[in-house]
């Protein structure tokens, strides 16, 4: 009996320090996780029965002080009733659960955090247990990705309702602009040089707005006498004067449901302005020769190849109206910064040229038209191209190019695979490019419309080298 008892001693001994180092390593590796392991009561708030030493670094709050609150204080009060809703079958004692929600920390921070975990029968009863862990990083890196898609999602759907062609840097970023322009229904001002596409792309904020289904009525400002510009824009009514025989609708009334397009906006008069600033703000006008005021529901886009500030500062425009009109500026870069463009845009026009067969551009005549600085921007390129097609010669500037435009004449060689020939082409225009800005890489990819990085990346898969390059190693591009 003896040494049954102290086998029996012994063994204890054993399962107690053998739990003693299972419970030390569970310790520590609750420890060291990288959040909070909980065991609370099946109750409203979860009160906790034990927590691990990870909450300091997750809430800010020592173990002993969260062991004195309930789990649930520390959720963001935004997110408690969809959490407690959540856990309403569980709190019953069924099920496991795994809810994203919002804690407030120690020091006032907010953060995302996942909560995994179970009901558990304990000797206590019925208890939550689970753990905690941080996911703000992933929720951010989440909502860009989901902000990004809507981008995206919202530039495609402005390229299928509109002819806005390219992919440059430049004119993804005014694609990213009208997209939130048209999501919102405030006033408009499309600034950029002639032949630009200001109204085009003005349609596009118009195409894609709650607006959509109502009237887009286009003016031009600068067309419009002054003594016309009343009437014009607000309506008369039948006998206000000699002429008017019938009502008419002022271009307000027009667009009513819709878009005012207000174009060459900077060639309104002051006088007109003055009117035109009191309908706007006000909501309402009376025709001419009219009692009866209207109040139509428009939303004003304009566009102007001026600086409207520096008339501001002239006197030639009036401040109030300036800030009324100029809430959302969009400003669309000329061609000659988007050059990447004018592949896509020559392709565009070819397409649309009114020919029983697809036409092809000579290679030398394309160069010649990217290494052209375009004044005339897009309908000068648009112009020259029909030109081109119609007569087979081209002006670019002071030069007359005569290039043959037959089916024959314009196809390129075909002995080269197509990946082979546009390689090349690639490869002859950067070159020229790079040479143009003596070989400066960050004029040269800004004239191309690519950032740095994309163009010393072509340079290495071309095989660009400066002329006095041994074309050996990385040199070039680090230089």
């Amino acid at each position: 009996i003896k040494r049954l008892r102290e086998r029996l001693e012994n063994r204890n001994a054993s399962i107690r320090m053998a739990l003693d180092e299972t419970s030390r390593q569970l310790g520590n590796l609750m420890d060291n996780l990288p959040g909070l392991v909980y065991r609370g009561r099946c109750e409203t708030g979860r009160p906790l029965l034990f927590v691990s030493r990870g909450c300091t670094r997750l809430t800010g709050y020592p173990p002993e002080k969260v062991m004195t609150m309930e789990l649930d204080s520390l959720i963001h009060p935004d997110d408690r009733n969809h959490v407690a809703q959540a856990l309403g079958d569980v709190l019953q004692g069924t099920g496991r659960f795994e809810l994203t929600y919002r804690i407030i920390t120690a020091w006032g921070e907010e953060k995302w955090v996942s909560d995994q975990g179970s009901a558990a029968q304990t000797p206590a009863g019925p208890c939550l247990e689970g753990f905690i862990c941080d996911v703000t990083e992933k929720q951010r890196q989440e909502r860009i990705i989901l902000e990004e898609n809507q981008s995206l999602r919202k530039r495609l759907q402005l390229r299928q309702q509109c002819d806005i062609v390219g992919e440059s840097p430049k004119i993804a970023s005014v694609l990213d602009l009208l997209a939130k322009a048209a999501a919102v229904d405030d006033n408009v001002v499309i600034y950029g040089e002639s032949g630009t596409g200001k109204e085009l792309a003005a349609r596009a904020v118009h195409a894609c707005s709650s607006r959509s289904e109502g009237p887009f009525v286009a003016v031009n400002c600068g067309a419009i006498p002054e003594a016309l510009f009343e009437s014009e824009m607000f309506g008369y009514k039948k006998g206000a004067f000699t002429g008017a025989t019938t009502d008419k609708k002022g271009c307000l009334d027009q667009a009513d449901g819709g878009t005012l397009f207000l174009d060459e906006l900077g060639e309104i008069s002051l006088a007109g302005q003055v009117k035109l600033l009191r309908a706007i703000e006000h909501g309402g006008f009376t025709p001419v020769g009219g009692l009866h005021e209207h109040r139509p529901n428009v939303r004003i886009i304009a566009a102007t190849n001026r600086d409207l500030a520096a008339r501001v500062k002239s006197g030639d425009m009036r401040q109030d109206f300036y800030y009324r009109i100029h809430v959302i500026p969009i400003y669309l870069p000329p061609l000659r910064e988007r050059k990447a463009d004018i592949p896509l845009l020559v392709n565009h026009f070819l397409r649309a040229y009114p020919s029983p067969h697809p036409q092809h551009l000579d290679p030398e005549l394309l160069k010649a038209f990217m290494l052209y600085d375009w004044p005339g921007n897009i309908r000068e390129l648009q112009n020259v191209i029909y030109q081109y097609l119609s007569l087979g010669t081209v002006r670019l500037g002071d030069r007359t190019i005569g290039v043959p435009h037959s089916r024959e004449s314009v196809m390129p060689r075909t002995e080269l695979r197509l990946v082979d020939a546009l390689a090349a082409f690639e490869r002859d225009y950067i070159t020229s490019a790079l040479s143009q800005h003596q070989w400066k890489r960050a004029p040269t990819a800004e004239s191309l419309g690519i950032d740095r990085r994309t163009l010393f990346r072509k340079m290495k898969e071309l095989h660009i080298n400066e002329p006095h390059d041994t074309g050996e190693g990385n040199g070039l591009l680090g230089a």
